[in-house]
């Protein structure tokens, strides 16, 4: 069963991050997990421990030591031009962490001519926030003869949700204690020659929370950052 969603169809829905488009793909939701992550889970099984792949650019997003992709303001949809899901054992032709789903994320490609720039604020309990709690992408790709470059980048902040988190019969409201922290920041910058294509993602992703394993009032902070690289030549 696969879905294939357009960048035509995420400009309309109005999807700020992954987790918006893939709330458009019937069989997908979110749940909470250890350190206040929010996981995937697809078909009614939890599927953060590994058991969706997910790919940017020919790139797997899953971390090594779980399988796992930490969501919430995190891949921002401006920069998405097409994504593509298989529901089901895609394992079977992907293996790895494919034993549920795949999902293949495009972006902007060096074969073509295309810059961007967009400001986006962050909404809080009704309020558009100032400063750096927004979200700034911009991209750049050009074709010159046999060479293609493309880059894009995202600096953003905010909070990762607005939902209230339980645990033991407590609450706490994350759009007050989730915020991103650190250099929250995503660049990802690809050359092509002929046959030769190099890619390279950098993507910082760190954030506060209060509650681990109880609820306490001590700020902590996860950070979850990657540097990935890729280079291939068609022979």
């Amino acid at each position: 069963i696969i879905s294939v969603i357009t960048q035509d169809e995420i400009r309309k829905s109005g999807a700020r991050d992954l987790v918006d488009i893939m709330n458009l793909v019937p069989g997908f939701g979110f749940s909470g997990d250890v350190a206040e992550v929010v996981g995937i889970a697809t078909r009614g099984l939890y599927a953060n421990e590994g058991k969706v792949l997910i790919l940017i650019d020919g790139i797997e997003l899953n971390e090594t030591n779980y399988g796992t992709l930490q969501f919430g303001n995190h891949i921002s949809a401006d920069h998405i031009k097409q994504v593509e899901i298989i529901r089901g054992p895609g394992s079977s032709m992907y293996g790895g962490s494919a034993e549920l789903a795949v999902i293949k994320i495009t972006t902007l490609s060096p074969d073509e001519d295309r810059a961007y720039a967009q400001v986006t604020p962050s909404f809080n309990k009704g309020e558009v926030n100032s400063g750096l709690n927004s979200k700034i992408d911009a991209g750049f790709s050009k074709k010159m003869g046999d060479l293609g470059v493309a880059v894009t980048g995202s600096f953003k902040n905010g909070p990762r949700s607005n939902e209230l988190i339980w645990n033991k019969g407590l609450s706490y409201d994350m759009s007050e204690n989730s915020q991103l922290s650190g250099l929250p920041i995503y660049v990802n910058a690809a050359a092509t020659f002929k046959g030769l294509e190099a890619r390279f993602i950098q993507d910082n992703y760190s954030y506060k929370l209060q509650d681990y394993y109880q609820i306490t009032t001590e700020d902590r902070e996860e950070i979850f950052n990657s540097t990935m690289a890729l280079l291939k030549y068609k022979w």
